[in-house]
């Protein structure tokens, strides 16, 4: 009895070997795609609890001061569950704020009174519009099912919060 391949079923057999390949490669990707997202998450609501514990020190209004502290306890239950899922995935858990972040903080930690309450609601309006578009994607890539969940909730309290501070400025910052 001989035994021959085909060329048909060669080219099969290595069409077969190329599709599994690159659903590995897509499922790495996909992965990555989740860790990079978190780690920008989680740079992000750094930047909000540093910018709420800001508001409580420097506000000028009651209401300013409010806002921090209610910013403080929202984005520091926020970074509890974003860590745990970082932590699954292998995200790093702690990076650093990026440059635009850090020099927003610093903008806004030079100023006080009036000026301080004024810029920092535009600020944080900017970012929360940055975040919702951040989030909206996230839903629609996400390939781990309780990042996936997390950020659909996210983009909830988000557009309610976008909604409530008015207007949406017309680009927000690419930075953050």
């Amino acid at each position: 009895m001989t035994f021959s391949i085909k060329p048909a079923s060669i080219i099969s057999f290595l069409s077969a070997l190329f599709l599994l390949s690159t659903g590995a490669s897509a499922a790495q990707s996909s992965a990555t795609s989740d860790q990079d997202f978190l780690t920008r998450a989680i740079r992000n609501n750094q930047l909000e609890l540093r910018l709420g514990h800001l508001a409580t020190e420097r506000g000028n209004s009651p209401d300013m001061k409010a806002m921090g502290e209610k910013m403080v306890k929202n984005h520091g239950d926020l970074e509890k569950q974003l860590e745990d899922l970082a932590q699954k995935s292998g995200a790093s858990q702690t990076p650093e704020l990026t440059a635009d972040q850090q020099a927003t903080y610093s903008r806004l930690a030079a100023l006080s009174g009036p000026d301080f309450d004024q810029n920092f609601k535009q600020t944080l309006n900017d970012i929360h519009v940055h975040e919702l578009s951040m989030y909206k994607s996230e839903v629609n890539q996400a390939q781990d099912p309780e990042l996936h969940a997390l950020a659909q909730k996210r983009v909830a309290t988000l557009e309610k919060t976008v909604n409530q501070a008015g207007q949406a400025p017309e680009s927000a910052r690419k930075g953050w």
